[in-house]
């Protein structure tokens, strides 16, 4: 935890260049990531705050700055950086890019340096990967900072492959063709966007597909993983957990307000079960409660936010980290102040309450029982 700690007085923030066309669901998918319904502030590099209606004026008469800074109040340790894409095939736009990108490369400050792009495709379009978008990965790319292409709009892809498995099989069935379709879809994401981008000379060190963001029940979960997963620099990995509170947070909400629907499956937890069982002997009986699907939930999600934000410094595996979570928890009074305040819990007051409870109950495992 003191390494996590070190770090985010020096670099109290994670930047990020955001690249994509108009209608690729940029916005839409930092929103989602700062758990955010808000537009975000605007601030020049020198930190001074913008007028929103300015920049926007500016925006319609064909002005752009990269260098502002896109800030959203209900996580202002993402820094983003927004890039209008290359739809237009302009080289003056990827000069402009390119250069960010380099500058930012060679900065000695971490708080100035470029830590990821995200590289956002629409696939629910006519026109697969441009020219441009190859010419990027082909002369402009980098690999001093890992690249994660994002297909958004898969569901669109999916309608698409319907409508094609429809009208090019005058006898396939509705059901049929609904059944098909996402292999359908996920072939054309292959060989239209991925093995495009796989071929080029700078490619994508990941690639995660999302679905339409503005859909209530999406999230980006996936995308906060594979960004995890392709930072290769052990420092960067830490700062770039450090500063997932809210996407914690996100995710503890999502599972505790779907309590009874993700604890009948026990899929969703595969992974874990081993060790629960090892811990809770008389989990399935407890599964049939209330109460007992909640203490479990709160007990998954008070050790995981543990092992993502504490654990990761000691570069374990997940599973490894996990179990050392779950044993602390056992052995705390953190688990008995969870199970009273849960079990003290009215039937109605379990949707709003659970989620404060967790996040009022935070894990912390000292360096010598760890």
């Amino acid at each position: 935890m003191t390494s996590a700690i070190d770090l985010r007085s020096k670099c109290g923030h994670f930047r990020i260049l955001v690249i994509g066309r108009a209608n690729a669901g940029k916005t839409t998918i930092l929103k989602k990531v700062c758990n955010s319904t808000d537009d975000p502030e605007i601030f020049s590099p020198s930190g001074k705050k913008l007028n929103l209606a300015t920049v926007q004026g500016s925006s319609e008469r064909g002005l752009h700055d990269i260098e502002n800074q896109l800030i959203f109040k209900s996580n202002p340790q993402f820094i983003f950086h927004d890039s209008r894409g290359f739809e237009s095939g302009s080289i003056d736009e990827m000069n402009i890019v390119h250069s960010f990108i380099t500058k930012k490369a060679g900065s000695r400050e971490l708080s100035e340096q470029l830590h990821a792009i995200w590289y956002c495709l629409p696939t629910d379009t006519d026109r697969p990967l441009l020219e441009a978008d190859k010419k990027f990965f082909d002369d402009y790319g980098s690999r001093k900072v890992p690249v994660v292409a994002i297909f958004t709009k898969f569901d669109g892809l999916v309608t698409t492959a319907f409508n094609e498995l429809r009208k090019e099989h005058k006898d396939i069935g509705i059901k049929e063709a609904k059944h098909k379709r996402f292999g359908r879809a996920k072939e054309k994401l292959n060989t239209n966007f991925i093995e495009p981008l796989m071929a080029t000379k700078y490619q994508p060190s990941g690639h995660v597909q999302l679905d339409d963001m503005r859909d209530m029940s999406s999230d980006c979960v996936e995308l906060i993983e594979k960004t995890a997963s392709v930072l290769d620099d052990d420092t960067l990995k830490l700062l770039f957990v450090s500063v997932q509170e809210n996407n914690i947070n996100l995710c503890i909400h999502h599972a505790s307000t779907k309590v009874e629907k993700w604890a009948r499956h026990s899929d969703n937890v595969k992974f874990c079960i081993p060790v629960l069982l090892k811990k809770f002997p008389g989990l399935e009986k407890s599964l049939k409660t209330l109460s007992g699907r909640a203490e479990l939930i709160a007990a998954l999600s008070i050790c995981a936010e543990q092992t993502f934000t504490q654990a990761s410094a000691k570069k374990q595996g997940f599973s490894t980290a996990f179990s050392t979570a779950l044993g602390a928890y056992v052995k705390s009074t953190i688990m008995e102040d969870v199970i009273k305040a849960i079990r003290n819990l009215a039937q109605e007051e379990y949707m709003g309450q659970l989620v404060h409870i967790i996040t009022k109950h935070p894990l912390r495992i000292n360096n010598d029982t760890a």
